[in-house]
């Protein structure tokens, strides 16, 4: 059950794919559904200018949920954006916290593309083939993924297209991202928006890290994505005029059901709770 909620709240942090610059943060809210319950609320905030990015999220299981699954969690991630359209991520934190136990993962990216990784508490090897530092060197965080897709798409080039190398400190991967085509939305009582959505489609090729006991968890799946079953599919749409493209819904498949996520709202935040640059 831990996973599923990982899964989505890491889901939502990547859908986070908006084609223009926030050089004022947003602040987004959405809903996770697991096999059709209500189960996670993600608030996430983000900072994109020509020079820096600066990325939040945080996630927790809600209502009776709460009790049964208490599970938390809260990522970020900032950096450089490069005049070439690239980043050069600085730091990524990744805390997830169960039943008042806090894991932690701590990333520094140097110069030379190598990664220091910080676990706490540290973590046992041993079930998986460990990436090795030639493998990791030159990949980026998920949540810095998220980062170089905005620069490219505040650039004018195509948002959802490339592939871009993962590490999430300890699991080596390559995320792949193809635009569908568009689709038609309607807005409901979950969805804010009615109109043309692109349909974003992003798969998984896994380099190393892998425990054998992942192999059910849906998007993260390595039996899945092998055959390209069980992508991560985002719809974008601009929700007003002139208004940043925003991700409206996400939808995946993980060990519990299907999970989905709904925009139920987002507002600009005041200019002094914008983040520095690294």
């Amino acid at each position: 059950m831990k996973n599923t909620f990982l899964i989505a709240l890491t889901a939502a942090t990547l859908a986070v794919l908006p084609v223009a610059k926030a050089d004022t943060p947003l602040m987004l809210h959405y809903q996770l559904y697991a096999g059709g319950l209500d189960v996670v609320k993600v608030d996430m905030r983000y900072t994109l200018t020509d020079a820096h990015y600066d990325i939040n999220a945080e996630g927790r299981t809600r209502g009776l949920w709460r009790t049964l699954v208490p599970w938390s969690a809260h990522v970020q991630a900032k950096g450089a954006v490069q005049p070439d359209v690239k980043v050069a991520p600085v730091t990524a934190i990744y805390d997830t916290i169960w039943s008042d136990k806090l894991k932690s993962v701590r990333m520094d990216f140097e110069p030379t593309g190598d990664i220091i990784t910080k676990n706490t508490p540290p973590r046992a090897p041993g079930g998986r083939n460990e990436a090795t530092p030639e493998q990791i060197r030159g990949s980026i965080d998920p949540v810095s993924a998220i980062a170089l897709v905005l620069a490219r798409a505040s650039a004018g080039e195509t948002a959802c297209s490339g592939t871009i190398p993962a590490f999430d400190g300890r699991r080596r991967y390559d995320l792949v991202l193809a635009s569908k085509g568009v689709e038609e939305m309607r807005k409901t009582d979950y969805n804010i928006y009615s109109g043309p959505a692109e349909r974003c489609e992003i798969t998984f090729t896994p380099v190393a890290g892998f425990p054998k006991k992942d192999e059910k968890n849906g998007f993260w799946s390595v039996r899945d994505n092998e055959k390209k079953d069980s992508p991560l599919i985002i719809w974008l749409a601009r929700t007003e005029e002139n208004g940043p493209v925003l991700p409206i819904r996400l939808q995946t498949d993980g060990a519990y059901g299907t999970i989905v996520a709904h925009l139920g709202s987002y507002e600009p935040l005041p200019v002094a709770q914008a983040v520095t640059a690294p």
